[in-house]
């Protein structure tokens, strides 16, 4: 009852460090494996930050109703969601899918959008949010720091020296190269945002940090995503003010990285050919895409329909989809990609009505850095939501970046706060952080 009483009167501060319920997921879930705890155990807390949204949401709609009407803060991503929703439920229909699962797999196809809509409908202060990413990134260099000794061979418990294709990886605290290197991405990316907007030293040097976090991880997706990102940011320099010196210091340390790590790179990339070129047949993702690809061509406009083809509840419903057309594989690799279980749950419409989604969040991020914002931190942090767009966009096509809720919180989340600070500060109506 306390921690309901809590949850209530504080919804805004319960809402930020609920990225630190999800950091810790997959860290005691890692830990679980390891001690040989019941899988069920372990499946409750690997999900149980579903249950958490809808309860937000809940909340949020409650504290939100005045005089027999709700008002609530719009996102923009209002209609193309709306869309989806439409298709998903004509896909229900015409494919007879199960009511119930149905509605929670389309639920959580859009819970980056309940999070947004959470997010923007809540009340921040500049100060709250500044202490929160400080403090996020202080536990982004102790995961660093425990991932560089792991790489460079000191003996730390639970967590032995790991390879990956050929090659050392560092897991750090979350049991998990590809976990480790996602957050030193999400980390980089935010560091050097807010390095590029007030240039001072000790943001570069923990965005040096987190680079190399992501280069020790060995993550391919996350490497290829954050240099995009970089160079995207880069190139639209002068929309997002960026110094000029800036850019050609950043493609020069990137170059001298990329020389010092050299051989890790070659080593990297032999892999990947190894694994995706010489066996491609046998790679689950190639399996989930050419699944994806003959539902699209039995059922262009519907697919399977919600729940059934790539997604965790067609994973607990044991559908029957995969084996149906012939890519049958174990259950964890089933949920590894993002556009494939688009188009196959949703057809050729619900992938458009999701590019339409990214499009409208892509706008509102840009038209964020157009506003007047003086203080350098909050205008740095939409600088990095801007490189992290592109960056989970890069791994989208080989992980469920866009379903997966810690990368949902921060970058729809993430969007939502910093809209809440800008446009409605303190009292509700726009204005300008000065």
């Amino acid at each position: 009852m306390f921690f309901i009483y809590y949850f209530y009167h504080d919804i805004n501060n319960t809402f930020l460090y609920m990225f630190f319920l999800l950091l810790l997921q997959p860290i005691v879930s890692y830990n679980i494996d390891v001690l040989g705890i019941p899988l069920k155990i372990r499946t409750a807390l690997n999900r149980m930050d579903e249950v958490v949204w809808f309860f937000f949401l809940f909340v949020l709609l409650a504290k939100s109703f005045h005089y027999n009407r709700w008002i609530v803060r719009r996102t923009g991503l209002e209609i193309p969601a709306a869309l989806f929703l439409v298709n998903g439920i004509l896909s229900m229909i015409i494919n007879r899918t199960n009511f119930f699962w149905s509605v929670i797999a389309m639920l959580l196809a859009l819970k980056g959008i309940i999070i947004y809509m959470v997010a923007i409908n809540l009340n921040f202060t500049i100060e709250n949010v500044i202490t929160f990413y400080k403090r996020v990134f202080y536990f982004f260099l102790l995961a660093f720091f425990i991932g560089l000794l792991q790489f460079l061979g000191v003996n730390i418990p639970l967590l032995p020296e790991q390879t990956r294709l050929g090659v050392k990886v560092a897991s750090s605290i979350f049991g998990h190269h590809a976990i480790f290197g996602l957050v030193m991405a999400i980390g980089y990316s935010l560091t050097t945002g807010i390095y590029l907007a007030n240039r001072k030293k000790k943001w570069i040097v923990l965005s040096i940090a987190f680079l190399l976090g992501i280069i020790i991880s060995s993550v391919r997706k996350s490497l290829l995503g954050i240099i995009l990102g970089t160079l995207f940011v880069f190139l639209n320099h002068r929309a997002l003010r960026i110094n000029k010196r800036d850019i050609y210091a950043g493609v020069g340390l990137m170059l001298i990285l990329f020389a010092i790590f050299y051989n890790r790179f070659s080593d990297l990339i032999q892999g990947t050919q190894r694994e995706y070129v010489r066996n491609v047949e046998v790679s689950p993702r190639f399996l989930l895409y050419y699944g994806a690809f003959r539902i699209l061509q039995n059922k262009p406009l519907t697919g399977e329909g919600p729940g059934r083809y790539g997604s965790y509840v067609s994973v607990v419903t044991k559908s029957n989809i995969y084996r149906k057309y012939g890519v049958e594989m174990p259950d964890r690799f089933k949920v590894d990609t993002y556009w494939a279980y688009i188009a196959g749950e949703y057809g050729i419409p619900g992938i458009l009505f999701i590019i339409l989604i990214l499009a409208a969040l892509f706008k509102n991020l840009f038209a964020l850095a157009r506003q007047d914002i003086t203080n350098d931190l909050i205008r740095g942090l939409i600088i990095g939501n801007i490189m992290l767009f592109v960056e989970f966009f890069v791994e989208s096509p080989t992980i469920g970046i866009y379903k997966l809720s810690l990368p949902a919180f921060v970058l729809f989340g993430g969007t939502g706060i910093l809209e809440c600070l800008i446009y409605y500060k303190d009292s509700g109506r726009p204005s300008s952080i000065d």
